[in-house]
């Protein structure tokens, strides 16, 4: 079964779309396990800086310790400055410290520090004030190493405890978030082969009800076009019949009444509009089957214009219509005659009803390197947009234009185009006419 190029586009797109939709929730959970990802490292980056804050503040509390045994022992002011930079910078990683967000078990700790800290630095103010009141610098040793030692060793046990539950923290944090990622990778893994998998489903659901669908309506219409063949060509005899007899009345009777001649033009009127319809159903059938019979032959240009147009000259006099054809000396194409002389028929011949009284309808034809493509152009009310897709569709007209036709002539030209390998389609402007192309295979000259 061959399924027509739009069915299978929509297939892809509907295949597509699943696989989309399956492709953007793993990404949706990459991207979403990735922030979580960042802000656990943003946590651990926290306490990582804290434990980097307490080893400089220990280190700090020693400069401060050496530079306040130095100033004690030479009563040097360089060390006194140097004092004071070392004490600004150990209040500064505290206050770090203490705005670091820390839990219950921190706070206690960073507590502990402060209270070491601050009994350390009063140790040392006292050590200052006692060393101006003496100058005996054994003395001084003796005090500095019975006060200020044993403060700083406090000091030392609070900031190691904190520091030891930081690593702790930070190496609990570390192997939580190798576990996460582990967890994060398999989730999404699951997630994106249920996403598939289910994508996929629903794609295999969607085109088995497509298909099945499609080959129902195909079935119908099949169905529907074999007993139109069917009817028209059993049609095709009592029709005929009714038109030779309209023909034998008009000779005997029709002349010596003129009211009687009247119904029998009506009657060969309506014959010949049945006959053509009838024509019409079988050449489609015929289409539709692939049982269309090409006679194809190198056929001049010019000869098979003038044939065409000489054969709608007295339609288009009747609303005083010019044919003017564009066409080059020596163009020739391969083609089937009859069927090509009917296609530029039913162009022409919808140009000439949509063309207004004393107009004129131009013929074209270029030279486009493998094949001629021609052009029939009126200046006619046009064919809004909407409706263009569907020109080519048999049985489809225009409501302003459904009782001038039988609405098979446009799907017939575009099944004999394409039965000798060319194109057509229908170029339109509201209120500056329509231009109908098509192309067929060129030949050598003649």
């Amino acid at each position: 079964m061959k399924v027509p190029i739009s069915f299978k586009t929509t297939i892809i797109i509907s295949s597509a779309i699943s696989l989309f939709a399956g492709i953007s929730i793993c990404l949706g959970s990459i991207h979403v396990v990735r922030d979580l990802a960042k802000t656990k490292d943003f946590v651990l980056f926290d306490y990582a800086e804290n434990l980097s804050n307490a080893e400089k503040l220990r280190n700090n509390v020693e400069r401060t310790v050496a530079a306040g045994r130095s100033y004690l022992l030479t009563g040097d002011p360089l060390f006194l400055v140097k004092l004071k930079r070392t004490r600004e910078n150990v209040n500064r990683l505290w206050l770090l410290l203490s705005k670091s967000n820390p839990n219950l078990n921190e706070l206690g700790h960073i507590e502990k520090i402060k209270v070491a800290l601050h009994s350390h630095q009063l140790a040392l103010e006292r050590l200052f004030v006692l060393r101006g009141r003496t100058r005996d610098l054994l003395y001084l040793s003796r005090v500095f190493e019975q006060s200020a030692i044993p403060k700083r060793a406090a000091l030392d046990v609070a900031l190691n405890n904190y520091i030891h539950v930081e690593e702790e923290i930070l190496d609990h944090g570390k192997q939580a978030s190798k576990q996460d990622m582990r967890k994060s990778i398999l989730f999404i893994l699951l997630l994106g082969a249920g996403a598939l998998g289910l994508a996929t489903i629903l794609t295999a659901a969607l085109s088995r009800t497509m298909l099945r669908l499609y080959e129902k309506a195909r079935l119908a219409t099949q169905l529907r076009d074999n007993m139109i063949a069917v009817v028209s060509h059993d049609l095709k005899n009592p029709i005929a019949s009714i038109q030779l007899n309209a023909l034998m009345l008009e000779k005997f009777i029709g002349k010596e009444n003129p009211k009687t001649s009247n119904l029998i033009m009506r009657i060969q009127r309506s014959t010949a509009r049945m006959t053509s319809l009838i024509t019409g159903l079988l050449d489609l059938a015929k289409l539709d089957a692939g049982h269309t019979v090409l006679d194809e032959k190198t056929c001049e240009v010019s000869g098979l214009l003038a044939e065409a147009v000489e054969e709608l000259v007295p339609i288009a006099n009747e609303k005083k219509i010019e044919f003017v054809v564009h066409q080059q000396d020596g163009m020739c194409v391969t083609c089937d005659r009859q069927k090509s002389l009917q296609i530029l028929s039913n162009l022409l011949g919808n140009a000439i009803k949509f063309t207004p009284e004393g107009g004129r309808i131009d013929i074209s034809v270029f030279d486009k390197l493998n094949v001629l493509e021609f052009e029939v152009e009126d200046k006619g009310p046009g064919i809004p947009l909407e409706q263009v897709p569907f020109i080519f569709d048999r049985f489809w007209q225009a409501r302003n234009t459904a009782k001038m036709g039988t609405g098979l002539g446009l799907s017939i030209a575009k099944g004999f185009v394409e039965a000798q390998g060319g194109k057509i389609w229908v170029e339109s402007r509201i209120g500056q006419g329509s231009s109908f192309h098509f192309t067929l295979p060129q030949a050598g000259a003649l």
